[in-house]
């Protein structure tokens, strides 16, 4: 039986309880108040994995950012865990897409940080992303430009802006992580947003804003004039 157990004879999806704990079984949202090792315990239905998993990435969501084969280097994870860890990351990323869809990146820079940092924050390599935005400011897609090695990246601003024509997008944001965890922009950082945004002047494009993501920070270039 899983932590989401039966209570008083009523099954599981009708009556949330977890086991261990002191949440009430009427609590709307019980798996809000479970730790990561816990919740992993719930969905992966296996202590000792969601234990190890956590033991060796610190959290649900560096977990989820980590390659498969890393998972199972470090933890000896099964493919049905690895596949599991996946879909949940997968899902979790068309969520947060979805709500940039719906909403005005630009406006809306808490549902654009939680996407970026989603899928990029916990990265162990740098990547270089630039998302494409209509005349509404609507996400058009995302584009991975650059996938670098732990601290070093190369982008071409020539590049960037042919994607852009061929989009017929009118603005961009541009986005890229530190894996070392700090999120102040370098020199190189710096230098390039101005390439980018020289560029992107001649042929109408706007550039909204450059964000830098960490495991738990972000930097805006905007928001730091």
């Amino acid at each position: 039986m899983t932590k989401i157990a039966q209570a008083r004879g009523v099954a599981e999806p009708m009556l949330p309880f977890i086991e261990g704990t002191a949440i009430s079984p009427f609590d709307p949202n019980p798996l809000g108040r479970l730790n990561d090792e816990d919740l992993l315990d719930v969905y992966l239905d296996d202590p000792n994995q969601a234990r190890l998993l956590i033991e060796a990435f610190g959290s649900i969501a560096a977990i989820t950012a980590a390659e498969p084969a890393e998972i199972v280097r470090r933890t000896h994870a099964s493919p049905e865990t690895v596949r599991a860890l996946k879909v949940a990351r997968e899902m979790t990323l068309r969520i947060t897409k979805a709500d940039l869809r719906k909403r005005s990146p630009v406006t809306s820079f808490t549902e654009l940080l939680a996407h970026l940092r989603v899928q990029y924050g916990h990265s162990i390599v740098e990547q270089f992303v630039v998302l494409f935005l209509d005349n509404r400011n609507h996400l058009i897609t995302d584009h991975v430009f650059s996938v670098g090695t732990v601290d070093h990246t190369f982008v071409y601003p020539r590049e960037v802006i042919r994607r852009a024509l061929e989009l017929a997008a009118k603005s961009i944001v541009i986005c890229h992580n530190h894996p070392s965890g700090a999120s102040d922009p370098s020199k190189a950082d710096i230098e390039l947003t101005k390439e980018i945004v020289a560029a992107a002047k001649i042929f109408g494009i706007a550039v909204h804003d450059h964000v830098i993501i960490t495991r738990g920070q972000h930097y805006s270039f905007k928001s730091n004039g």
